[in-house]
């Protein structure tokens, strides 16, 4: 993989980062083994319709519970594609947050028009990740994402399978949705997260909340959805007929909206089961090997 080392806003060379984190060659002196190389490994993955190429991880050290700006360090992703394998330079023993970021124009600055993925297991909160660690997986969102300021011209509606109709939500969100169309105002009291409720009849509400902290800027990202849904087999396309959103960034008041802003269709591979001994879904965008699980809500 093409990649570039980078501390701050320096860019260093991979040798230079490895030296800061110890040195990386093996000892074949004696015969005892060696230990493994404290390096994190895993897949970046873009947006629908993205490219990895121009994106940086961020390496932060967890220190007093967060992150430590001041020690992070990083790697540029050089290559085109919609995913990314990568691995770290070895890195001292602790704990570290890993925060995947497009910087689009305008640059140097984190706004709306960024692309950001934070590993969290959870989905609410910065991961940890103690190296050495593997198979450590980003999907990556955008705030600005493609679609239209008017509605679709066509939105195909179908019954909907039993197994598939219901409330649910991501771990990490209580469900519910963020958004009272009654008044129009938004709230992130159910905690981050994604939110479906899928009816019989082919119709769908949709809700999601991310928040994110970076270099001392707080950005809220809010979404709310309603339209139809349409099942063949097992797959299965929402389409927004009603669509609104809202992004918060402190540091760039000016760089704040609300708007009404319909994305393109999403289309998914679907299923249901259970997982961690509770009922689940998990939808599995066209061209991606995972999915994104969600919790049925009682």
């Amino acid at each position: 993989m093409n990649k570039r080392v980078l501390f701050g806003s320096v860019l260093l060379t991979l040798s230079l980062l490895t030296a800061c984190g110890g040195s990386t060659t093996p000892d074949n002196s004696g015969d005892q083994p060696q230990p493994a190389a404290r390096t994190i490994s895993g897949t970046l993955t873009a947006p629908k319709g993205g490219d990895m190429r121009g994106t940086y991880l961020l390496i932060c050290p967890i220190v007093n519970g967060d992150c430590d700006w001041d020690g992070v360090g990083g790697i540029e992703i050089g290559t085109s594609g919609p995913q990314a394998t990568f691995t770290t330079p070895a890195l001292p023993d602790g704990e570290y947050g890993l925060i995947a970021w497009k910087d689009n124009e305008p640059k140097n600055q984190f706004g709306a028009e960024d692309e950001l993925g934070v590993y969290s297991p959870d989905r609410k909160s910065l991961g940890r990740v103690r190296p050495p660690s593997t198979g450590v997986n980003i999907e990556m969102m955008a705030f600005n994402e493609p679609g239209n300021a008017g509605p679709p011209a066509d939105a195909p509606r179908t019954a909907v399978p039993a197994q598939l109709v219901g409330n649910w939500s991501t771990l990490g969100s209580s469900g519910g949705g963020y958004y009272n169309p009654a008044n129009g105002t938004w709230s992130p009291a159910g905690g981050q997260g994604l939110w479906y409720e899928i009816r019989a009849d082919g119709t769908f509400v949709y809700s999601s909340y991310i928040e994110s902290r970076m270099y001392g800027c707080n950005i809220n990202f809010f979404k709310y959805h309603t339209g139809t849904v349409a099942v063949q087999g097992d797959r299965v396309v929402f389409t927004a007929t009603n669509a609104h959103q809202k992004f918060e960034d402190t540091c760039n008041p000016s760089r704040s909206y609300e708007k009404t802003w319909y994305p393109k269709p999403d289309e998914y591979k679907w299923g249901v089961g259970v997982r961690d001994g509770r009922s689940s879904m998990v939808l599995v965008e066209n061209g991606k090997q995972e999915g994104l699980f969600f919790y049925r809500n009682p």
